[in-house]
């Protein structure tokens, strides 16, 4: 859902422990809350809703930065993983 929300250009809330965390850059694209924190989610929600509707103008930044994010993500994941599995000497 969080990936659907931002190609939709949606600011996303979410866990720090969703996987879909890692596609959220705080304050631009949406915020991410600590497992557990009930009051760091409802501050969150809050002010979002503060801000008021999300403009026409930064839906389509939201969209243009996820259509960039999933390669540069992808390609990290996999670096990542190619260190993890490296041969013990």
């Amino acid at each position: 859902m969080i990936n659907e929300a931002l190609h939709a250009g949606t600011p996303v809330i979410c866990s720090s422990v969703c996987g879909g965390s890692q596609l959220i850059r705080p304050g631009f694209n949406g915020k991410v809350f600590e497992k557990g924190d009930m009051d760091g989610l409802c501050d969150k929600i809050l002010a979002q809703i503060e801000k008021g509707p999300v403009s026409a103008e930064r839906r389509k930044e939201i969209i243009k930065d996820a259509a960039n994010l999933y390669p540069r993500l992808t390609a990290e994941y996999f670096l990542y993983q190619l260190e993890l599995k490296k041969p013990i000497n």
